[in-house]
């Protein structure tokens, strides 16, 4: 007679999906660290932007023969 095994089979399906869904959960917080390292390096850049960019308005005041 046959045995019904549909449990054991659902049972290893959900550990997969688990699983699955783990390393989507780390990939996802790696792409978000990622982005936000980025967003941080930007932020900097910017700032040093803007001061050269007030830096250089000065000098052109202060030689208007230029």
């Amino acid at each position: 007679m046959a045995q019904y095994k549909g449990a054991a089979r659902e049972g290893g399906r959900a550990l997969q999906l688990a699983k699955k869904r783990e390393r989507e959960q780390e990939e996802l917080e790696f792409k978000k660290k990622k982005i936000e390292n980025e967003m941080k390096i930007a932020a900097i850049d910017s700032k040093f932007a803007a001061h050269y960019d007030a830096v250089e308005q000065q000098l052109k005041m202060a030689n208007p023969a230029s």
